[in-house]
């Protein structure tokens, strides 16, 4: 009999574990900056990241992504302006904008290498290597990027989960193929921006990693939420 009870508990919590999504909270601190004789503030926003077997959100202020690996779908939803938009996968920008923008993203994608920097530091919990990144496009950035494969979750699978949220910043293959040489997820990430002659920084930190049920709201779409079918310049500069 107590054999039996133990077994039965042992199953329950392996399903709760199973059952259990991961949950990655970052915070990102951007320098203020002057542009065009123009001052921006500084900014602090919180991006949250929730993954379960094979789907994948990640939740902004200004937008709401989730990718569906079963129904091959991104769902972008814009909560401000309660709306969103269904795309297919793999995803094709052509059919996400309207004719006279898709030139103008082409013109503009954003070009990077990457390189295994030599460095290692521990940064909070985690033992981490540094990668670099040199970016190009519509704004010049140096990227480094202190990286660990030591998380309680599989991090290939979210890496493969981010792909069609890199094709939606309008990244190029070239630069998509590149950042696979990345080992493990971005735990700090440094940004130097070079915008009309001068530099800001900013920085992306995780500061919480948790498996737990996510919300029911996270990989759905509002019912009161409008559909639509083409994303504006301004949709894409949400982020």
């Amino acid at each position: 009999m107590k054999k039996t009870v133990a077994t039965t508990l042992c199953l329950m919590a392996l399903g709760a574990i199973a059952l259990a999504d991961v949950y990655v909270k970052v915070t990102t601190h951007t320098d203020a900056y002057y542009t065009g004789g123009v001052p921006h503030p500084a900014t602090d926003r919180t991006t949250e990241i929730w993954m379960c077997q094979n789907r994948l959100a990640t939740i902004t202020p200004a937008r709401h992504l989730i990718v569906d690996e079963p129904a091959k779908t991104l769902t972008i939803v814009f909560p401000g302006e309660k709306t969103y938009l269904v795309a297919p996968l793999p995803l094709e920008m052509n059919k996400l904008v309207d004719e006279a923008v898709y030139p103008m993203l082409q013109a503009y994608q954003t070009l990077g290498t990457v390189a295994a920097g030599s460095k290692t530091d521990r940064i909070g919990p985690w033992e981490c290597r540094s990668y670099t990144a040199e970016v190009s496009g519509p704004t010049p950035l140096e990227i480094t990027f202190w990286c660990t494969a030591g998380v309680p979750f599989d991090w290939r699978r979210m890496d493969r989960l981010q792909l069609p949220m890199r094709r939606l910043a309008n990244y190029s293959e070239e630069y998509i193929r590149a950042l696979e040489m990345v080992q493990g997820i971005p735990v700090l990430t440094e940004v130097t921006v070079f915008l009309q002659g001068m530099s800001f920084n900013s920085t992306s930190r995780v500061v919480e990693i948790e498996e737990k049920p996510a919300p029911p709201t996270v990989y759905t779409v509002p019912e009161d939420f409008t559909r639509k079918d083409r994303l504006s310049i301004e949709d894409l500069r949400r982020r």
